[in-house]
């Protein structure tokens, strides 16, 4: 997906949001449906972004897959309970979502909410740009 200028500037300053207001958040990302990242932002291991985007870009497909066999609409957000911490997916365009990677002790209200307030900004930053 080709980005305008400013564009990745912009979803850049969301990842940071969520850095700064989600103190447990370890990675936040914007990532494509073809497990691509597009901006990121890592506390501790950088390494782990591009494998994060994969593996997040297949469980969007799977669920995508599920949603259309139930007939219930196109995913709008995605939470795995893991031992060692949750990861958050939310659905931005068609082909974007956004990946939280957090502790599992997070404030999932919390997560919810500025994860919403971003995937709406970027969405509309987004589709702005497709008009374009």
């Amino acid at each position: 997906m080709p980005l305008g200028i400013g564009v990745e500037a912009k979803l850049k300053e969301g990842v940071i949001r969520i850095m700064n207001e989600i103190e447990d958040a370890e990675v936040a990302l914007f990532a494509t449906d073809e497990g691509l990242p597009v901006v990121f932002e890592s506390r501790y291991n950088v390494g782990i972004v591009d494998r994060l985007a994969a593996l997040s870009a297949m469980l969007f497909g799977v669920s995508r897959k599920s949603s259309n066999i139930v007939k219930m609409g196109d995913l709008v957000h995605l939470e795995l309970a893991l031992e060692m911490g949750r990861l958050f997916l939310f659905r931005v365009v068609k082909e974007v979502f956004l990946v939280i990677l957090t502790s599992p002790e997070t404030n999932v209200g919390l997560v919810r909410l500025i994860a919403k307030e971003v995937s709406k900004a970027a969405r509309e930053l987004l589709e702005g740009n497709r008009r374009r």
